[in-house]
């Protein structure tokens, strides 16, 4: 690892220059990370191959990351320090969002005999939780427990949660001492298919009770970062 720099918003906005003052002819290899606020660990590595930036995590539960973004490139140093003339490196997000909700969870409660002022819990299982030198997920297991609170009689996220990538996830819900498990839901063309969280996405999870208490199921909706569109039909 020879330099780190640290970009602050007055520096990429004034579009300012990164002067590499390595010799003539040397080749050098760039890793850029993007919205690193403190969310999250990043270890002070000697070695380049040694950097990752980690979740923050007890008990195997790991704190939601920041939007994070990561970008990389090859490049070979001209006279006076230029890297090959102007160039790029392009970040991409290696974070999507995930929000839980519930639909007619006052049926599961009243048939269990508990209130909507009891506490619930979401957990999503599971991701790796390191994002190496390469942009490449690695590490060890981890599961979410996104923050989450009571709207009305209907248990919900806060708001959008950032989660590492992950596919084949498992999404449920602690009420009282049932949890609800969902490894597969249904999207709104009818498919089932299983809990993904891809880079600049926003996934939401609904967890469904029929009248009689008795879990049916989740829907799922994958949308856009940005986009809103909440309309979930089951």
């Amino acid at each position: 690892l020879l330099d780190t720099r640290d970009l602050n918003d007055a520096f990429i906005r004034g579009k300012e220059t990164i002067e590499l003052n390595y010799p003539e002819s040397s080749k050098l290899h760039l890793i850029a990370w993007g919205n690193l606020k403190g969310h999250q660990d990043v270890n002070e590595a000697t070695k380049a191959e040694d950097f990752a930036v980690s979740l923050r995590s007890e008990d195997e539960i790991a704190q939601s990351p920041d939007s994070i973004f990561f970008g990389d490139i090859d490049v070979t140093v001209r006279g006076n320090g230029v890297a090959g003339g102007n160039q790029e490196i392009v970040l991409e997000p290696k974070t999507g969002t995930v929000e839980m909700r519930t639909l007619n969870l006052q049926y599961a409660l009243t048939a269990r005999g508990l209130r909507a002022t009891d506490e619930c819990d979401f957990y999503m299982d599971r991701t790796l939780n390191t994002i190496d030198y390469k942009g490449e997920l690695t590490g060890d297991s981890v599961y979410y427990n996104p923050e989450a609170d009571w709207k009305g009689s209907e248990w919900e996220t806060t708001g959008p949660q950032s989660l590492y990538l992950g596919q084949n996830m498992t999404g449920s819900i602690q009420v009282g001492n049932d949890r609800y498990e969902v490894k597969e839901g249904t999207f709104d063309d009818g498919t089932t298919g299983p809990i993904e969280i891809h880079p600049f996405q926003r996934t939401l999870v609904l967890f469904v009770w029929g009248e009689d208490g008795a879990f049916l199921g989740a829907r799922i909706k994958v949308t856009p970062w940005g986009v809103v569109d909440d309309d979930i039909e089951w």
